[in-house]
Order: structure tokens, then sequence, then C-alpha cells
């Protein structure tokens, strides 16, 4: 299961620092950058400068959150516009973890239980009469779910739709979107985005969006 969406977005500036007092580690995000993706290089260089085990997610709230075990504590500065889109306040002192205030620029979790997406890769069908090879055939990638070119559907009402929307725009270059699924959290180019309402009375929209490695 896959809690949302989290794109690459624009507007970066400044760096994020983390201080014990005696080391420091300075993190300086790139233009389309993922705010998630930018607090897991955090988490990976505190751990290995500070030691302790460092760990970086979306909570149930879907807020980031930075935790370190075994590390002390620490001292945290968001610089220039890292707080802002990361939903983090501007500094912090003296803790071993933090949790931003607000879900993160770009960010998209449509449904409160967290389980958005379904990964269904490389299912397989058999092959059509004629392509049969002996003891077996052969088997082809159902369109959508070859895990290097996947599409995402989701099904949602007309609000979270315009918040899809506000999240997409918020998209930098390369386009980019990463699937938040506390496993691979893996990342993907955008490609067409479509959404369709499906019915003006109900509101409920379809939007299907194309990725690709």
């Amino acid at each position: 299961m896959a809690k949302g969406l989290q794109f690459h977005v624009k507007g970066w500036s400044g760096s994020i620092v983390i201080d014990d007092g005696v080391d420091t580690v300075t993190v300086t995000p790139s233009d389309a950058s993922s705010p998630f993706e930018v607090l897991q290089q955090v988490a990976t260089e505190c751990q290995s400068t500070f030691g302790g085990t460092w760990t970086a997610s979306v909570d149930s709230s879907f807020f980031l959150s930075l935790t370190s075990s075994g590390a002390g504590t620490w001292d945290a500065s968001f610089g220039g516009t890292t707080d802002s889109l990361m939903g983090f306040s501007s500094s912090y002192s003296g803790v071993s973890s933090i949790t931003a205030s607000g879900i993160a620029t770009g960010g998209f979790y449509p449904y409160s239980d967290g389980d958005d997406l379904v990964y269904v890769l490389d299912a397989r069908l058999p092959g059509s009469g004629g392509v049969q090879t002996f003891d077996g055939a052969f088997w082809y990638n159902t369109p959508g779910t070859n895990h290097r070119n996947p599409i995402v559907n989701l099904s949602v009402l007309r609000s979270l739709s315009l918040s899809f929307v506000e999240a997409a725009q918020s998209m930098g270059t390369p386009a980019k979107v990463q699937i938040v699924d506390d496993s691979g959290n893996p990342s993907f180019f955008v490609g067409n985005i479509r959404t369709s309402e499906r019915n003006a009375i109900d509101g409920w929209t379809q939007i299907q969006m194309e990725l690709v490695r």
C-alpha cells in the first residue's frame, strides 16, 4: 500500500542545518526536489555524521517527521524557503525529533486511512493463440502495471481533485513525483496527467497520471 504522492517542487532556497554541538550536517536542496526526499537525505547524512539511527517518515497526519535514536539531542534550522516548503518551523533547539505542522508543498494524500495506491506490478496475461511455446507461452505485462512505466489511477471527490491540481502545479522542472509507501518511496518522471469528472452531480473525478522511470 502507498500513502500518497509527493511531487518534486520548485522554489527552493536556503539550507537545512543539523548541529549536535560538535559536528554539523548541511543539506542544500536543488530546485525541483521532493520535500520528503530532501528529509530522507538529511536523515542519511545525519546518521553517517552523528551515529545512532535516524529516520525520515510521513506520519499518520501526512506531516514530515525526522527522528533520531542513540544520537543525543541536536539543533535544527531551516533556512530560505525550506521551512515553508517542508512544513517545519524555522528552528528547533535541544530535540531528538521534529514533526512538521502541515503537509509539505506538493503533497497529495486523498484518503484518511493512508491506503491510496495498491501496487499491481508485472501482472501477466497468457499469450494469445499462435505464440505458444513448448510447455508454456509468452507472457505480456498488462498495460499500466509494469513497474518501469506504471499508471496511477485515483477516484476522488471534486474538492480533492482541486487539491491534486494545486499539488501538481507546484512541480518543478523536470516534472517528477515520489510515491510515498514507507518502503522504497520511488520517484518517477511524470508523463501525461488526465482528469475527468465522472458525474457533475456527485462530483467524483477520475485522475490518471502516467509515470516513467
